[in-house]
């Protein structure tokens, strides 16, 4: 593989599996590799063998473009293929293709060390250019280095504003109009239409002030079941927590104490989908999102929100910014 590749964004499949399709490819999924940079980094000595391997293929083009090749076989597991042409140019491909023991190869009356499982390039018939078991070109060793990065206090650009870094607030659950109510859940994958990972599902409940839990140090637990991905789950505008499925088992069930107050309480759960499944039998039924909402811990039990009325909005991002 010479040239890594990747869908990026939502072709990417999934679930949680990366979009790069990169292999360690000599030359990178971005296309990258012509700067000191990248060769700096971990595509030698792909880059170097794989660069020598096409220079000593470029020193026998004439040949293997205007020659006749003719394939002989020099022992058990050793084979030569022959280019001549009519100038009297020739060029050699001694093979060893027994995968574990190097070999002595004769061709012409000359032995040649052969690595198992390799191809000895001789673009003259009698001299060894290349051989595509022996690395000789520089072997890169990574090691990442932590740097401690200040902010810029004078503008490299006078257009430009020194880093400064900046919070924002994200409100938890809808801004502006909900897309629809309904009764119950959706599924998260067809009502987004693949444009957005993120679904919220809002809906708003009353808390009476004889609640025991309200009197004691004791907290409600939500509880959440998804056939996936991963979840953040916000009341009254506070993050209770998060839980997420895996590569192997999208589905997953959250369970978390969460803080209610006597009367009107809001829940806000963000559905989010990480990656879609593209290959698999039935993939396109599996669908994500939640299928059961509770809240136990009160006074008549458990609270069933499932076939509430649910606020809904999907998102391209999981902020107000624009």
């Amino acid at each position: 593989m010479y040239h890594g590749g990747t869908n990026f964004g939502r072709t990417s499949g999934g679930p949680f599996i990366t979009t790069s399709y990169d292999y360690n490819a000599p030359i990178d999924e971005y296309g990258e590799l012509s700067t000191v940079l990248a060769l700096s980094l971990a595509r030698l000595p792909k880059w170097g063998h794989l660069k020598e391997l096409h220079r000593a293929i470029k020193s026998c083009e004439h040949v293997l473009l205007y020659g006749e090749p003719i394939n002989l076989s020099l022992g058990p597991s050793q084979e030569v293929d022959v280019y001549t042409d009519s100038s009297g140019g020739c060029a050699a491909f001694i093979s060893n293709v027994d995968e574990k023991e190097d070999k002595i190869i004769v061709f012409q009356n000359v032995s040649y060390h052969v690595p198992a499982w390799s191809v000895s390039i001789l673009p003259d018939c009698k001299n060894v250019v290349f051989n595509t078991a022996k690395v000789g070109s520089q072997t890169s060793q990574v090691e990442m280095v932590p740097e401690e990065l200040q902010p810029s206090l004078v503008p490299s650009n006078k257009d430009l504003k020194g880093l400064q870094w900046e919070t924002f607030v994200e409100k938890a659950g809808i801004w502006g109009e909900a897309d629809f109510v309904k009764n119950g859940f959706v599924d998260h994958i067809n009502t987004t239409k693949d444009t957005t990972d993120y679904l919220w599902y809002t809906v708003s409940l009353t808390v009476g002030e004889s609640e025991n839990f309200l009197k004691e140090i004791s907290q409600p637990v939500l509880l959440v079941e998804s056939k996936g991905h991963a979840l953040h789950a916000f009341v009254n505008q506070k993050l209770q927590g998060s839980a997420s499925g895996n590569g192997s088992h999208s589905p997953f069930k959250f369970e978390c104490p969460i803080s209610l107050k006597a009367g009107k309480n809001d829940i806000a759960l963000l559905s989010m989908t990480v990656g879609l499944q593209n290959a698999g039998p039935f993939y396109e039924w599996v669908g994500a999102g939640l299928t059961s909402v509770k809240i136990k811990g009160l006074n008549n039990g458990i609270m069933d929100l499932s076939t509430y009325a649910w606020t809904y909005k999907n998102v391209d991002h999981i902020s107000g910014l624009p």
